[in-house]
């Protein structure tokens, strides 16, 4: 809010939220491409929606009746992976740690 009334500290605030949203947005296009699926939205604006959620949550979760914010950001995080259509590919994923990975070539 304080943003909002401050244009100097707005443009501070906001190379913060672009360097915070990429990196998070990094994130999550690497577990759905380690699973296999093409996310149902571009991962920087579903990074936006969870620091929204994330930020926001003190203000209106802050009620007897609200789940804690882990729970909430897990069940949104899991809907979002299961509305995700898997990716085709003609090579198949292998895991960090796997056989494959880990044989040396002589």
């Amino acid at each position: 809010m304080y943003a909002n009334r401050n244009p100097d500290f707005k443009m501070e605030f906001d190379r913060f939220k672009k360097l915070r949203h990429t990196e998070l947005a990094s994130g999550l296009q690497v577990i759905f491409d380690h699973l296999r699926l093409k996310p149902p939205l571009d991962p920087l604006q579903m990074a936006i929606g969870f620091a929204s959620l994330w930020c926001g949550f003190p203000i209106h979760g802050n009620v007897d009746w609200a789940e804690p914010i882990e729970n909430i950001v897990q069940a949104f995080f899991k809907a979002l992976l299961e509305s995700a259509e898997p990716l085709v590919s003609a090579e198949p994923l292998e895991s960090p740690g796997s056989e494959t990975q880990n044989r040396r070539t002589p």
